[in-house]
């Protein structure tokens, strides 16, 4: 039986546990999210908002440059 962990065997598996752990988290946050008292203001403004459609056309002439709108 091996007891001797390589340190880039203990690397990589601390970097597998780092992501494995911050996708749990996202998870949870994305749950916590869909049951908070607040999604039911977003559920209303969805009710408010399916099926319409608005087409928005730039303004004419106006050009953003690094250096502003001209």
């Amino acid at each position: 039986m091996q007891t001797d962990i390589s340190p880039l065997r203990w690397r990589f598996t601390s970097i597998g546990a780092a992501f494995a752990l911050v996708g749990i988290i996202i998870l949870i946050q994305l749950v916590r999210i869909q049951v908070s008292p607040q999604a039911e203001i977003f559920r209303k403004q969805r009710e408010l908002y399916s099926g319409v459609w608005k087409t928005i056309y730039p303004q004419e002439g106006k050009f953003l440059t690094d250096g502003g709108i001209c």
